[in-house]
């Protein structure tokens, strides 16, 4: 029985996984899974399962978890806090569900399948609109983004770990798995100039220079790389019209205009953080914060104060009720200073425990850059997302030298 359940159990964990960018269309089948999980768990878990977590970075990320129940106890505000405990408490069940999986390849391909039939699904969708309206055109307008399987900061993030995986599974000897994981990393990236994913190009680009740190010593790499990053980059601008529009925002102002005046003009976060910023500066609730509700409400009375010359943009953004945008002012915030050092020195932890394998090193830069710009932590696929990467930066299994790839 115990052989059969742990049979099944890795194929119903990869499921889940793959299925994540599809929730919206398939609901009711991730809380099956769990249920399937759950009830298999106790089952095939053993106590030299948990071996496998990295002991200190397991230790402060449950100090983190500790911390956020310990301000929402004595600030006695769970019902606005549940919310972003309930994603917490889904990153890390991912994590300890995974634990009975001996083998990471199943993981590995749940995330790179996930990130194609996104890919399929949005590009169809792309290709129906153009057949449909002659038009596509993500800088102008958000119509192009109701053909997204789900947000563009969400589909980018997935496509860079996709990428990330099949670069890691390369090998320098000859495999038939090469043109796959080469034919996958190519589509990813074609797919993010795509949809302009900026934060998503950004980080490609940083991962791309990081890499090089890893081969200083040949020059030959280090120019050809460099000389990739420019080719490509020149390229794309030069064929997607859009990247130029959404990066240098040269639709908005007159042409006396900088980028930097017309990205404060347009650009959402440089008000949302500014309100951020003026809200710390006030200092209120630093210790245990705010709570997760109370921050956003801070933040759209702000809006209501501050946005005072465009009453038109002022009512956008009281409708959307923006957050903060940012991960790690949300926490600082809404669960005070000490959840926001724990949250900071888990990633500081792993960025320095990871810093001589690029893979985990560049699954680090790619949560942290993705925190910058979003509250990851308030969607559901954000705490399976989160979930996920920390399998890969807690467990010893892709720490192994002799279990990286070749390029490693």
């Amino acid at each position: 029985m115990k052989i059969l359940l742990g049979s099944i159990y890795p194929f119903a964990f990869a499921l889940l996984l793959f299925i994540v960018p599809f929730d919206d269309y398939v609901r009711a089948l991730p809380n099956i899974l769990l249920i399937i999980l759950a009830i298999t768990y106790p089952f095939i878990i053993t106590k030299e399962d948990f071996s496998k977590l990295n002991k200190k970075g397991t230790l402060i990320l449950l100090a983190f978890v500790f911390s956020l129940l310990l301000s929402t106890l004595i600030n006695g505000n769970w019902k606005e806090n549940l919310f972003v405990l309930e994603k917490v408490g889904i990153a890390v069940g991912v994590l300890l569900l995974y634990l009975p999986i001996s083998q990471n390849s199943k993981l590995k391909n749940a995330i790179i399948f996930s990130s194609l039939a996104a890919v399929l699904y949005s590009v169809f969708n792309i290709f129906m609109l153009i057949k449909n309206t002659g038009t596509f055109d993500f800088g102008e307008n958000s119509n192009p983004l109701h053909t997204l399987l789900i947000d563009r900061l969400y589909l980018g993030f997935l496509s860079i770990l996709s990428i990330l995986i099949s670069y890691k599974s390369l090998t320098k000897n000859y495999s038939s798995y090469n043109r796959y994981h080469l034919t996958n990393i190519v589509v990813n990236i074609l797919f993010i100039f795509l949809i302009v994913a900026r934060m998503a190009i950004l980080t490609l680009i940083v991962l791309a220079v990081v890499r090089l740190f890893y081969n200083l010593q040949n020059k030959k790499i280090v120019f050809i790389t460099l000389a990739a990053i420019v080719i490509v980059v020149i390229g794309a601008f030069t064929l997607n019209d859009n990247l130029s529009k959404r990066f240098l925002y040269l639709k908005y102002g007159d042409g006396g205009q900088s980028v930097v005046e017309r990205m404060y003009k347009q650009e959402p976060r440089t008000i949302i953080w500014a309100c951020a910023k003026k809200i710390i500066q006030e200092g209120e609730n630093i210790l245990l914060g705010s709570g997760f509700t109370t921050t956003e409400e801070n933040l759209i009375a702000c809006y209501a104060s501050d946005i005072m010359v465009n009453k038109e943009r002022q009512q956008w953004f009281l409708a959307r009720k923006y957050n903060s945008h940012n991960q790690f002012i949300d926490i600082y915030l809404s669960a005070g200073i000490v959840s926001f050092v724990l949250f900071v020195s888990l990633f500081v932890y792993l960025f320095f425990k990871h810093r001589k394998n690029f893979f985990l090193t560049a699954i680090v830069i790619s949560i942290v850059s993705f925190g910058l710009i979003e509250n990851f932590l308030h969607r559901q696929i954000g705490g399976y997302y989160f979930g996920a990467v920390l399998i890969f930066l807690l467990l010893h299994e892709f720490k192994n030298p002799e279990k990286l790839s070749e390029n490693e």
